[in-house]
């Protein structure tokens, strides 16, 4: 997903990153703390405690975190495409019964919505949010398309 984003600057900006793959976000925020890399593009809560000691500075972000107020959008920075943000699914075999799946959404529902797993999930950087499976199937299809788009903008593919 990084070098994907990197050819998205790339496009938005005009300009020609060079990605570097790295094993992880561990090695990449070592290389960018070491200075063997310009910028790294992960997930907010892999550099938050980075940016809370001072260490890195993030630059922009997909969407707006509420601990990280300072650090403008994308689109707040005048690009009028996000990146893309990591998302978690619950998927179920196709076919599955519809009594099976009911119980499945309402307990993926109940435990999306409760406080007790945001208040775990805020200091890793996840900001919680719940979408029907029909919301969510419906961004799957809108976000297939939208990177399909890109690939070819970005001549990465056909």
């Amino acid at each position: 997903m990084g070098e994907f984003c990197i050819r998205l600057i790339d496009t938005l900006a005009n300009v020609d990153l060079v990605p570097v793959p790295h094993t992880g976000a561990a090695p990449a925020v070592t290389a960018l703390r070491g200075g063997h890399v310009d910028g790294v593009v992960l997930a907010l809560g892999a550099l938050g405690a980075q940016i809370r000691a001072g260490a890195l500075r993030g630059l922009v972000t997909s969407t707006k975190a509420p601990e990280y107020a300072d650090i403008p959008t994308l689109k707040e920075a005048g690009y009028k495409e996000e990146l893309f943000g990591v998302w978690f699914s619950y998927l179920a075999p196709a076919g599955i019964p519809d009594e099976a799946r009911k119980a499945l959404v309402a307990a993926v529902e109940e435990a999306v919505k409760s406080p007790a797993v945001a208040a775990r999930l805020a200091p890793l950087g996840i900001l919680q949010s719940y979408a029907s499976p029909e919301a969510q199937a419906a961004e799957i299809r809108e976000e297939f398309r939208r990177v399909s788009e890109m690939l070819a903008k970005a001549r990465v593919a056909k």
